[in-house]
């Protein structure tokens, strides 16, 4: 309390801590490293962020910010107050949820274009078959024809021709 308490009577926005070692070690303890993680969550909460945590000795500083302390301490939980743990937490499943619905309509989308190209292709495909059928069909009745005019000129009576063609006997009769 007694750390930010002259910062907040300042209305100061962004807060630098700064406190000294006489031992001339720079090397942060856990005690620096436990209050600094509870600032951190504190001008959070203020909305007074803490840009940096130096230790100062008479001849050398440490900085938390630079030696990448500061940012790993931010992302402690150790002080988070349970709310806005549940905040994050809501937030990191609402973007799961769109993540997981953009992917799920990626794949909709691709599924959808593919079902449409295969039915494409099946449809292309059936209706070749209905050329070749009615090709097939065509040569078919050329051929009973062909047939049939030779049995015709053979002398062939109009059912046996029929019988062997397929043929009609009223088309066996107009052919000549």
């Amino acid at each position: 309390m007694e750390v930010l308490s002259v910062p907040l009577q300042k209305r100061a926005v962004k807060i630098i801590l700064v406190h000294n070692h006489p031992s001339q070690e720079l090397i942060p303890s856990a005690a620096d490293k436990d209050i600094t993680d509870r600032l951190i969550q504190c001008g959070l909460i203020m909305q007074v962020p803490v840009l940096d945590h130096m230790i100062i000795t008479e001849k050398n500083y440490y900085s938390f910010e630079v030696s990448g302390l500061l940012k790993e301490l931010e992302k402690s939980t150790k002080y988070v107050p349970s709310f806005i743990l549940k905040e994050r937490w809501e937030k990191q499943m609402q973007e799961i949820v769109a993540k997981t619905k953009k992917a799920k309509d990626k794949i909709e989308k691709q599924l959808k274009e593919k079902v449409a190209k295969t039915k494409k292709a099946k449809d292309k495909i059936e209706e070749q078959l209905k050329e070749a059928e009615a090709k097939i069909k065509k040569a078919k009745d050329s051929n009973s024809k062909t047939i049939a005019k030779t049995m015709k000129a053979q002398g062939f009576k109009a059912e046996q021709i029929s019988k062997a063609t397929g043929l009609s006997v009223a088309v066996i009769k107009r052919i000549r």
